[in-house]
């Protein structure tokens, strides 16, 4: 006599291996992969499964994104109202805590809600069957967002919730706990000091720490901008010094501390319903994050504000210059600095637009508290200018991008037509727990894993056959799943931090991209043919078509490698990699580059 049927929801390639471990009789199991590791695990091992897409139309959950994100904005607008009444020394500063830690919540919410919507969608189509799936204790954030960290097992935490830890099979998670490397102990004392983060910064790009040498005034720049290292000869021919800074300098980033009983019952009676998702609701997994921001965030202004103070006054601060910003504690930073008459600066990174309009909130991130936006080109500008008028007041400029330029302005080496083509394939990387709806179509990890497999495979196939050389460049958030078995192949190599893109770049002969980031805006400006997938992203109507006529790019991933091995076997692309028009909407200040500094 078989048992019931179970539900085997699993994550990660430990899930998949301790639930084979426990397996006993003749069961009608079905897996359900939530994750890549799962996936690819449950490959290796010959099983069949099911992904949670399979269980919902993809406009189920962007209609449902939509309403979330319109709920976390009135949920800050009165929690904050709440709170400056409780610490009006936050008024007088400008300092709006809630709303500043508007994207990470958003990003929190979201991934939350889907969770929720797929699992529900999975139980209703399996009535009878058991779910059963690891769950560990929660996770203290590992960044100063208060995201949710990896090794947090959202999706067992949310069917608790919805199951009430009742009719659920609710496994102890065999992972090993997180402990801090001895890289992140190092990134925290150089972060500590702006004397040491210069130092550290000027020594890594190969330049002298001239700013910590000199008498005259600086520049801050603050977390390391991506385009510090190419502006920094320009910064330096203005006479100021640049100078570089972690936000956590200024104030320890919020820690969970339990949940507040006034916030509990200011939720309970008056905003509950906007946690609530398919019936369930959200508020006790966010409820910690929610009452830090409650209670640390005024003696985090005060500590913000004195040592903004300390450091504009040693370092003869004109200016302060950013990249986006993600954290509340940022936000505050940027608004303090603004009050003590420092100007704000954020220079922008990678691709903004979606659909020609501004994506992935950077109306928050770039816009909410800075005076003015360095934006790269036409398409961005215009992007940027349409998120000013939903309610932030900054000034935008159009002045292009240094490290675009600088790629620009490389020799482009010349191989004969007869030789082996070189291909870079660069990955983009999974969002796991950070996962938001901030642009459209948007990005499932899932169907993302299967895409990679599908390109990893082709260049293993053809470079195994000597029809190109291959290196795939891992995104730096992690290696996904498929890596291992490539990096046993001897045709291709695979690199995460070294060679760097830009590296890469003057190697190859043409470059392949999963998702049209950053890398798609380098790899036009080094010249390259380009391949890029847009099954996640697109572009506008009017950017795409300019697109076209400078890369190659396809909606499937099977369209795209089909499109890489006619260019190999017949060595003609089909659009002109020199046509500039894409990059000059949407990365260039003008014609040759020319960064405005």
């Amino acid at each position: 006599m078989s048992s019931a049927p179970r539900l085997l929801l699993v994550e990660d390639e430990r899930h998949v291996a301790d639930l084979l471990a426990r397996r006993s009789g003749e069961r009608q199991d079905r897996w359900i992969a939530l994750g890549p590791s799962a996936m690819n695990a449950l490959e290796r091992q010959g099983l069949r499964y099911a992904i949670p897409e399979d269980y919902h139309r993809w406009s189920e959950l962007a209609e449902l994104c939509a309403e979330l994100h319109r709920r976390v904005q009135r949920l800050c607008s009165e929690l904050d109202r709440a709170l400056l009444e409780r610490a009006p020394e936050l008024a007088e500063r400008s300092i709006a805590p809630f709303q500043f830690h508007i994207f990470p919540l958003i990003m929190m919410f979201d991934s939350l809600a889907a969770r929720t919507l797929q699992l529900r969608r999975v139980l209703a189509a399996h009535p009878g069957a058991t779910p059963a799936i690891h769950v560990r204790p929660p996770q203290a954030p590992t960044d100063p967002e208060l995201l949710f960290s990896s090794q947090e097992t959202l999706w067992g935490r949310v069917l608790a919730l919805i199951t009430g830890g009742r009719e659920a099979d609710l496994l102890a998670d065999p992972g090993p706990a997180r402990r801090a490397s001895a890289r992140n102990l190092a990134r925290r004392l150089v972060g500590s000091s702006v004397t040491l983060t210069t130092l550290a910064m000027s020594l890594r790009q190969g330049g002298v720490p001239r700013a910590l040498l000199g008498r005259g005034e600086s520049v801050l720049l603050v977390q390391g901008g991506p385009e510090w290292a190419a502006a920094l000869a320009a910064i330096r021919r203005t006479g100021l010094r640049p100078l570089f800074a972690l936000e956590a300098r200024f104030a320890p980033p919020l820690r969970l501390a339990g949940r507040d009983e006034a916030l509990d019952s200011l939720i309970a009676s008056q905003l509950g319903s906007l946690f609530v998702v398919e019936g369930v609701s959200l508020y006790p997994l966010l409820a910690e994050r929610l009452a830090a921001i409650w209670r640390q965030s005024a003696t985090a202004a005060a500590m913000i504000a004195r040592r903004i103070g300390a450091v504009r006054r040693r370092h003869r601060v004109r200016a302060v210059l950013r990249g986006s910003v993600s954290a509340g504690t940022g936000h505050m930073l940027n608004q303090l600095a603004r009050g003590s008459g420092l100007p704000v600066l954020t220079w922008q990174h990678g691709m903004v637009t979606n659909r020609g309009e501004i994506s992935q909130f950077r109306q928050f991130t770039d816009m909410m508290t800075a005076n003015l936006v360095l934006a790269f080109g036409e398409e961005s500008a215009r992007a940027y200018e349409r998120g000013r008028a939903r309610g932030p007041q900054v000034s935008v400029a159009r002045v292009g991008s240094a490290t675009l330029d600088a790629i620009g302005e490389r020799p482009r080496a010349c191989r004969p037509p007869s030789g082996t083509v070189r291909v870079v394939y660069a990955t983009t990387n999974y969002y796991r727990n950070d996962w938001y709806l901030g642009f459209a179509p948007g990005l499932s990890d899932r169907w993302l894993y299967r895409d990679q497999r599908t390109i990893a495979a082709a260049l293993t196939e053809w470079s195994a056959a000597g029809r190109c050389e291959v290196r795939i460049k891992l995104h730096p958030d992690g290696d996904p799943p498929w890596a291992q078995g490539v990096r046993e192949s001897r045709s291709l190599q695979v690199a995460r931090a070294r060679p760097t893109f830009a590296e890469l770049l003057a190697w190859c002969d043409a470059v392949l991209l999963d998702f049209p980031s950053t890398t798609l805006l380098q790899a036009l400006a080094a010249g390259r043919p380009t391949f890029v997938l847009l099954r996640f992203w697109r572009p506008s109507p009017d950017a795409q078509a300019l697109l076209g006529r400078a890369a190659v790019a396809r909606e499937t991933a099977a369209e795209l490698c089909e499109e890489l091995r006619a260019y190999l076997q017949t060595r003609s692309f089909p659009a002109d990699p020199d046509d500039s028009a894409f990059l000059r909407m949407c990365g260039t200040h003008a014609d040759g580059g020319g960064a405005a500094a």
